[in-house]
């Protein structure tokens, strides 16, 4: 149902609008002045507008531009509400933009009635604009088509042999010709309807729904880009045609004899594939120096090969230009592909392509893949590698291609840039439908996730515990919104937190599980911790053996984090939560600080920007000066003091006092029954960072030295 947002100074109004459109079944939100719908509605992205003309901070006719100069909410359906009768109100409003305008009182008729007259003018424009896409598209790919054909025709169609010194060329039809290149849509050789032998290559990206999704669009793009040139180089040396590229997969056809060679489409197809294969580990280093921080696996493709016949058939209405490999082949193909992950093999070719490609093939095992949809399995092989001492014709027309790589470019780009938006944007979408959706007796459902119910919700982040089935135990899903005011930095540190929890494996640190992120959210899915925080554990007043046993696990953690470069900067009760089974857990690495020389992977902290909580920040974070491990240090005693007191060591009446307590306080005191606590408390609390522990080994000892006491 559409989404509406309704805007109204007058709490009563809002709500009897609210009740009127819930039960009507409308998704519905609501916001007292037109500052605050401003900034719900750049997150929402409503449907529909319903607003007051005068509020304080922003009236109707400030938000109604605001809305009408946003590029997402321009052609959000606006209807205003006044109980003014002077007819300026609504030529202002009409002026500037509005749908619709109704005068107070009004009756609930009047507003469904706007709201459905509105609806319907609306799907008119979208119908309307979709066919201005679809032909836009489809002339975007004529000129994509145009400009391979191009490139291609005059080689084909003239080839390499110059006479000598006429300067005139001799037509030679090899692999690479103006047909056989054949983008999608593009008019192949054969007309629709024919039906031939032949042999379907499906390629695809294994892992892309991970890449796009810890990639911004532009570097999806860029990435998208990059392989299908590399991916399309071999498919094109070795005669592929009827080349469509569908989001991250390559589907390409093989068909007929290949002229000056006696190649089988078979052993082409096997050919293009084991090429395809080693191109994409040598862009695998590539993908690694680029992204190495994301936590994207090592770049790969499953590759599925199927011969038999193929027809060729027109894809949309009879008029439409594009033709395109139809039938059990491309069907059986497309399956080997999807079967290759789990398969563990990178070419899965049945055996009727393994047989026709001839001598030469290396292949290692064979098996039974049932391919859904069909009754009878299909026989496969993996294929390894191929003979190079066979004759192919793939020398003159590879250098041909790889002079043309501009021309390549040009093809890919637009499939590249539509595929990442795409993504990014299916992403952006379910995040919304999470963040505003309820939680009744069916749980809603987010990729993997079965999402139980919300846990809680801060100023720029929600929080919901949800099941994976992948991991088969639940999760906490943490999503985050972003705004003009908070986005760049915000969104930086989320992603930050991933990369670093990603580097990071031990047993008193939390697990994270997936991660992801579009220009409007960002989401975690992590380990979900049962057993509360600290803070509780503090409010029980642990005795000293519990507390040296708490300090250990604390410790534990902060070794694995220093020993990569890292300074975790918000130790804090807050931070450190319970496994169900009693384990402490370091959570929330959203400050995490590298201190490596010329590491640029982490969010920098500004100069004189003090960064983390001003009851545990260490004298040298809050005079904002440069931080090292041992600022941890300074954290951990306030929080062993605090453990043994249940008691902060420094209280103040503004945040600048507190900071000066830390900064120049004399070291707080314990009371008599913990006085053998009180050297090591000295210790990670002195001022100045040389005087406190060289590194966590000497913190441990000192923690077993007062255990043995």
């Amino acid at each position: 149902m559409p989404r509406v947002l309704i805007v109204d100074d007058e709490e009563v109004i809002r709500k009897n609008i609210e009740r009127m459109l819930s039960l009507e079944g409308y998704e519905v939100a609501t916001a007292p002045n037109g500052r605050h719908a401003l900034v719900i509605a750049r997150s929402m992205l409503p449907d529909i507008v319903i607003t007051d003309i005068n509020m304080p901070h922003m009236d109707g006719f400030a938000l109604l531009e605001a809305i009408r100069s946003h590029c997402e909410l321009e052609r959000t359906i606006v209807i205003m509400l006044t109980a003014a009768e002077d007819r300026s109100y609504m030529r202002n409003g009409m002026r500037l933009g509005a749908d619709d305008y109704l005068t107070k009182p009004f009756k609930r008729e009047d507003l469904l009635d706007s709201i459905a007259a509105q609806l319907s003018k609306l799907k008119r424009f979208e119908r309307h604009h979709e066919h201005v896409i679809a032909q836009t598209v489809a002339s975007t790919e004529q000129r994509t088509r145009d400009l391979f054909i191009s490139r291609y025709a005059a080689q084909g169609s003239q080839g390499e042999n110059t006479q000598a010194g006429s300067g005139t060329t001799t037509p030679h039809m090899g692999l690479v010709n103006a047909q056989q290149i054949t983008l999608p849509g593009s008019p192949p050789g054969l007309p629709a309807g024919t039906t031939l032998k032949a042999t379907v290559m499906f390629a695809d990206i294994r892992g892309f729904t991970t890449m796009a999704e810890r990639l911004s669009a532009q570097e999806l793009a860029i990435l998208l880009g990059r392989y299908f040139e590399l991916a399309c180089q071999p498919v094109l040396a070795y005669g592929g045609t009827h080349i469509k590229m569908l989001g991250d997969g390559l589907l390409a056809l093989f068909e007929g004899e290949s002229e000056g060679t006696s190649s089988t489409h078979a052993r082409r197809a096997v050919s293009a594939a084991v090429a395809l294969r080693k191109a994409a580990i040598k862009f695998a280093p590539w993908v690694r120096q680029e992204y190495g921080q994301r936590g994207l696996a090592e770049f790969s493709v499953g590759i599925g090969l199927h011969s038999g016949e193929v027809t060729l058939g027109r894809l949309g209405s009879t008029e439409s230009s594009e033709i395109t490999p139809l039938g059990d082949c491309v069907n059986i193909a497309s399956r080997l592909q999807a079967a290759s992950l789990e398969l563990g093999w990178t070419i899965v070719a049945s055996v009727e392509t393994a047989s026709l490609a001839g001598e030469g093939l290396y292949t290692g095992q064979e098996r039974t893949v049932q391919i859904r949809g069909r009754t009878n399995s299909v026989r496969a092989c993996e294929i390894r590698d191929i003979s190079s001492s066979i004759d192919l014709p793939l020398t003159t027309h590879s250098t041909t291609i790889v002079n043309h790589t501009q021309a390549l470019r040009a093809a890919v780009r637009e499939n590249s840039e539509i595929t990442a938006r795409a993504a990014k944007d299916a992403l952006k979408q379910s995040l919304w439908n999470l963040q505003s959706g309820s939680f009744g007796a069916v749980p809603q459902r987010f990729k993997g996730y079965e999402v139980i119910r919300k846990l809680g919700e801060g100023g720029m982040s929600d929080v919901f515990l949800a099941y994976s089935g992948a991991q088969k135990s639940e999760v906490v899903l943490k999503v985050l919104r972003t705004t003009q005011t908070n986005d760049s930095d915000m969104l930086r540190r989320f992603i930050q937190e991933y990369a670093v929890l990603a580097s990071l494996s031990h047993h008193h640190i939390a697990k994270i599980y997936d991660q992801g992120f579009t220009d409007d959210y960002a989401y975690i899915a992590m380990e979900y911790l049962a057993g509360g925080d600290l803070k509780s554990e503090i409010a029980k007043r642990p005795g000293a053996k519990r507390v040296i046993d708490l300090l250990r696990q604390i410790v534990s953690a902060l070794a694995t984090i220093h020993s990569l470069g890292l300074v975790y900067r918000d130790l804090k009760p807050d931070n450190l939560m319970f496994r169900a089974g009693g384990e402490l857990v370091l959570v929330d690495f959203g400050i995490v600080k590298s201190i490596r020389a010329n590491d640029d992977a982490l969010v920098k902290t500004l100069h004189g920007q003090v960064v983390g909580t001003p009851y545990y920040i260490s004298p040298e974070q809050a005079a904002s000066k440069e931080v090292t491990h041992r600022s941890d240090f300074y954290s951990l005693g306030v929080m062993m003091y605090e453990l043994l007191t249940a008691q902060k060591p420094y209280r103040a009446d503004s945040l600048n006092e507190l900071l000066a307590r830390h900064i120049h306080g004399d070291t707080p005191q314990l009371p008599r029954e913990h006085a053998k606590f009180q050297p090591l408390l000295a210790c990670l609390m002195a001022k100045d960072p040389n005087d406190r522990p060289a590194d966590c080994q000497a913190i441990w000892l000192n923690l077993e030295m007062l255990g043995a006491d």
